[in-house]
């Protein structure tokens, strides 16, 4: 069922279909008429269109050609507007704006975008998986990336077992610096026992871990510490520790199947990430 164009008290208008509300705009209005033309889009969606428009093989001329263009991000968001396409998965964070047009499904079976490609904007690329031609662009802020202290990231790796262990998530450093993590949020010193309470209800109720937060099981917890200032001291005080452990979450998981763990090893640079709803506090600094 397409996009159909109509008038509405002699205004133009798009809508989805014979019986999908008209979203009117005003003519000569090029942002006016996309931004209508997308509600009626999206209204497709919502009621079971689908994506009204799927790549196939005579489109890839005009990806390849789209390849080798670079946009701004309001430049690239028009582009795909334009062409009917909606993302899976899109992310807009104060280090990097995505869009991904691949089921979730199917994200850890993609090769990791190479991110010094974006430096000077946005590419508007393509990727086959499964078969299926998907839509893919980043923006990578480089200048931000390095504003960002970010949480450590190295996992420890057993081949053979296919064990992984590392930080799911560290509040302060060693200087006892704040961390601020990939989507520029923190966790106050203060506020840490929210995070070691829901470690706790986590380790006694999932116990599992997915890839690219798929959703889908396929790890396994096998060790997990919450390191609170207290512990630490204990640790020191038992004559068993000596110096500091950051405070933070460490965590380990047992991968049993070969082709998740192949998906892991083919990671760029492969961390562990908390996945669940919190409350956020915004705030001007930290």
């Amino acid at each position: 069922m397409p996009i159909m164009e109509t008038t509405v008290d002699e205004k133009p208008a798009y809508k989805f279909g014979e019986s999908g509300k008209p979203y009117t705009y005003t003519a000569g209005d090029e942002a006016s008429r996309k931004k209508a033309k997308r509600k009626a889009y999206l209204q497709g969606v919502a009621i079971g269109g689908g994506k009204l428009e799927k790549l196939e093989k005579v489109d890839l001329p005009m990806m390849e050609e789209q390849s080798s263009k670079k946009y701004t991000k309001d430049e690239a968001i028009a582009w795909l507007t334009e062409h009917n396409f909606i993302a899976d998965i899109q992310v807009d964070s104060p280090w990097c704006w995505s869009f991904y047009q691949v089921p979730v499904e199917n994200m850890y079976n993609m090769k990791e975008p190479n991110y010094t490609d974006y430096d000077d904007g946005i590419s508007i690329r393509y990727t086959i998986v499964n078969d299926n031609i998907n839509v893919l662009c980043i923006d990578f802020d480089k200048k931000q990336e390095k504003i960002i202290k970010l949480e450590p990231e190295t996992l420890i790796k057993n081949e053979e077992d296919h064990t992984l262990f590392g930080w799911a998530y560290v509040a302060k450093d060693l200087s006892n610096n704040q961390i601020i993590d990939h989507s520029e949020e923190f966790v106050k010193e203060e506020n840490f026992a929210d995070l070691e309470v829901a470690t706790y209800f986590f380790n006694i109720a999932y116990r599992q871990a997915d890839i690219r937060h798929d959703c889908v099981a396929k790890g396994y917890l096998i060790d997990s510490m919450v390191f609170t200032k207290e512990k630490v001291e204990a640790m020191r005080k038992s004559g068993h520790l000596k110096g500091d452990i950051s405070l933070g979450v460490w965590m380990g998981y047992w991968f049993p199947e070969d082709e998740d763990w192949n998906a892991i090893k083919e990671m760029k640079s492969p961390m562990f990430s908390l996945y669940g709803n919190a409350i956020k506090e915004f705030v001007e600094e930290v």
